[in-house]
């Protein structure tokens, strides 16, 4: 049974049973993890195999197929956090011009928290709530071809609930620009918690 992905810029005809097509104004990327699929335009048409991705603009020849970078590799991952930063970070790919990373509720990203494309490869979600977190991350070339994608799961329970001493700052202060805090060195071993809220609960 035939089986076509029609887009604005071409149209993707399936030959397995794995793939992925992603279509963006009048340009469409396609990635075959498992089988082949034949992406066509007006203009031509390519074989995507098993383990290639290839894209193509509305009016343009598709892309010569190339092979799917391998997933990111995330580095020192960490399964729960239970203070700040909230943060992730990727080992450096050749030929990478961004990396996106997604944050959601669900595997499936049906409950997405948020999403992220960058020249960096980190991220820093610090006002995330408690909660169990799924985290992808994938790499694009110069091409916007993305890479495998990569999954990690983490726990967020840092206590919220401030601590020390409290002092009221009038909101003038931060409606006139960006607020600075100059606080006295402490000795070896010791760090300041510094906790900024809209009310003295926390």
């Amino acid at each position: 049974q035939k089986f076509d992905v029609i887009t604005p810029a071409a149209v993707a005809s399936v030959r397995g049973t794995q793939f992925l097509v992603e279509a963006q104004d009048a340009r469409t990327v396609q990635q075959t993890t498992q089988g082949q699929v034949l992406l066509q335009t007006d203009q031509g048409r390519v074989l995507v195999q098993e383990g290639y991705s290839s894209a193509a603009k509305a009016g343009a020849k598709p892309l010569a197929p190339e092979v799917t970078k391998p997933a990111p590799v995330l580095q020192n991952p960490v399964s729960r956090f239970i203070d700040f930063p909230i943060a992730f970070t990727w080992a450096a790919q050749p030929e990478v011009s961004a990396w996106v990373m997604q944050v959601g509720r669900d595997v499936q990203m049906a409950q997405l928290v948020l999403t992220q494309q960058s020249q960096d490869p980190q991220l820093n979600v610090a006002g995330l709530p408690d909660g169990h977190y799924h985290l992808r991350a994938w790499s694009l070339d110069e091409q916007g071809i993305p890479s495998k994608v990569a999954s990690h799961t983490f726990e967020v329970n840092i206590p919220r609930q401030l601590q020390g001493p409290v002092v009221q700052m009038p909101s003038r202060y931060f409606a006139a620009g960006p607020v600075a805090l100059q606080l006295a060195p402490l000795p070896s071993g010791q760090r300041y918690l510094v906790q900024i809220t809209e009310d003295a609960e926390g």
